[in-house]
């Protein structure tokens, strides 16, 4: 999977890091997720949850551009 190493490389240069992959394992028919961070926790968790709310608005602002197509 990943490199531990890549995240303590980037970390030299960034307050915090986090790193999240997944792949699939065909012998099990499942996703696999391997997560790896560095630094601040908090400054980690809440630039995911930033991540995860601008995503979700795209996806919203996308479909309210649909509707009103229609």
């Amino acid at each position: 999977m990943t490199d531990p190493a890549a995240v303590d490389t980037v970390h030299e240069h960034c307050d915090s890091v986090q790193v999240i992959v997944t792949t699939y394992n065909a012998e099990q028919g499942e996703t696999e997720t391997y997560a790896k961070g560095a630094g601040n926790w908090w400054a980690r968790r809440g630039s995911a949850q930033a991540w995860l709310r601008m995503d979700e608005s795209r996806d919203l602002a996308g479909a309210i551009a649909e509707k009103r197509e229609e």
